[in-house]
């Protein structure tokens, strides 16, 4: 499983390359593993939650109910589909949708991107929004973490 540590919103803007951990992140997720969130923002996503234990800091991570256990990460291809060098890692997906939330942001940049598009821009989803009864939202803007944010990813030792 890929242990996720989050520290801002949604997205990379180009593509990026594994790097070893700086000092005060590895200590920040060893602190994040160690331990059980004790002030969860929102939960009822299975088994997880997002967890404010680090507020002050603009932290926000999804931990499960056991100790230490971070969300793993799922591939989403959800925006642009179809360029001129798109591959097939999305074709066996049953809910891509066309389009991002993002895409009025993207188009608002004036540089001729459409929307995000998986297979240029790697970014990650945070948040869930729905209207289903019963179905678990968090918003992280209402903790001040900003759309289309820098996100470190933490797995295998690399970031």
């Amino acid at each position: 499983m890929v242990s996720v540590i989050l520290t801002s919103l949604l997205a990379l803007a180009g593509l990026a390359s594994a790097r070893d951990v700086p000092s005060n992140v590895q200590a920040l997720y060893e602190s994040v593993t160690s331990s059980n969130c004790k002030n969860k923002l929102a939960s009822g996503f299975y088994n997880w939650s997002y967890c404010g234990d680090h507020l002050e800091a603009g932290f926000i991570y999804i931990q499960g109910n056991n100790k230490g256990q971070l969300a793993d990460m799922d591939i989403d291809c959800d925006g642009a589909q179809g360029g001129a060098n798109k591959d097939d890692r999305c074709e066996g997906s049953t809910d891509t949708q066309s389009q991002t939330s993002f895409k009025d942001t993207v188009q608002s940049y004036g540089v001729g991107i459409t929307d995000l598009d998986a297979f240029y821009h790697p970014y990650v989803v945070f948040g869930n929004e729905g209207t289903k009864s019963g179905w678990a939202t968090f918003d992280p803007e209402e903790y001040g973490i900003e759309p289309l944010s820098v996100m470190a990813v933490v797995c295998g030792g690399k970031m």
